[in-house]
């Protein structure tokens, strides 16, 4: 009974034993030259090439945005407040924050621009100049640190 039992779990372990150590199949992955595709990307680029002009023809929406008054730079600049906020909006600026903004003043001189850069300097030579080279800032007049 046992011998048959063992014989039993050899016929089923077999099959098992074979699927497990066969490669798993590769899948088939979408392979075109790229050459192949040229006539759809020309026609794509003709499509947005035509679709720009189009809208760059259009001036109505424009001139319903900018109608200049070159009476005086004041009014220029009020008539160009339409104009600059859809150019603004069109382009997502000012970001969305929440909550007010406020940055830092920056004061830049002389002195702490050149400490900076030299401070910037020095960790490049640390980390990538070896130490055993003459260019190391870590040997100084032939001592080793």
């Amino acid at each position: 009974m046992k011998a048959a039992q063992l014989l039993a779990l050899i016929w089923i372990l077999i099959p098992a034993l074979g699927c497990a150590q066969s490669e798993p199949a590769k899948p088939e992955y979408f392979n075109q030259r790229v050459t192949d595709s040229n006539p759809l990307r020309t026609e794509q680029a003709r499509e947005l090439d035509e679709y720009i002009k189009t809208i760059a023809a259009d001036r109505r929406r424009f001139e319903q945005l900018f109608q200049p008054d070159y009476s005086s730079a004041a009014a220029f600049e009020k008539a160009a407040e339409p104009l600059r906020a859809a150019f603004c909006e069109s382009i997502g600026y000012p970001p969305p924050v929440n909550g007010p903004i406020s940055l830092p003043p920056i004061k830049r001189s002389v002195k702490t621009a050149s400490a900076f850069t030299i401070v910037q300097c020095f960790r490049f030579c640390r980390t990538c100049i070896p130490k055993e080279s003459s260019l190391s800032p870590d040997r100084r007049k032939g001592k080793r640190r």
